[in-house]
């Protein structure tokens, strides 16, 4: 099992219990949760979704969250998920083959607009494509979510359908790249 991925500027490492304070830290910035329904945190419920993210790794191999560290400071500045699509709360077997892969990213303020979404999403996209037997990537954003849009489409992942999700409370828009439509160009 891999633990571990770096690129450039980037470290990505499986969750540990120790990490708790990370991802309250995290989902309590105001910002970061804008699209998010519920954003009151409380520690409980980061411990919660914690033992989740750790439950993944058990069930799925290569699969689950990833802690992101940058790598000059060393710093915890958010997370990457690639999981099955059928663990996604807005999954429908409508859309896709519940072994299609999810994408996801959050990240802390002082990370946007540094290219780290790209960078990070674009070797999972390699890795998933190249090392693993995944057919498909999907990936959701809300459409007031621009900027997640953007890494979304920079990566290669298209438009393909939009729908109202009651766990968002919003419209949901679901991008999607096929292993046959994938251009390792895009990885470099």
């Amino acid at each position: 099992m891999k633990i571990h991925l770096e690129t450039e500027h980037l470290i990505l490492r499986y969750f540990q219990d120790t990490d708790e304070e990370h991802l309250f830290t995290l989902d309590s910035d105001p910002d970061v949760m804008r699209f998010f329904p519920d954003d009151q945190v409380d520690r409980q419920e980061i411990h919660e979704y914690l033992q989740t993210m750790l439950a993944l790794y058990q069930k799925y191999e290569n699969l689950g969250f990833w802690a992101v560290h940058e790598k000059q400071s060393n710093g915890f500045i958010g997370w990457f998920l690639f999981r099955p699509w059928r663990e996604a709360p807005y999954y429908r077997p409508d859309i896709a083959d519940p072994d299609d892969v999810e994408l996801g990213y959050r990240f802390h303020k002082s990370a946007w607009g540094k290219g780290y979404a790209t960078e990070g999403s674009r070797s999972l996209i390699h890795q998933g494509f190249y090392h693993q037997s995944i057919n498909n990537i999907f990936a959701g954003a809300v459409p007031e979510n621009k900027a997640s849009i953007r890494v979304l489409q920079k990566v290669g992942l298209k438009y393909q359908i939009k729908f109202f999700d009651e766990t968002l409370k919003s419209d949901l828009l679901i991008y999607q790249l096929k292993r046959l439509d994938y251009n390792p160009m895009l990885s470099l």
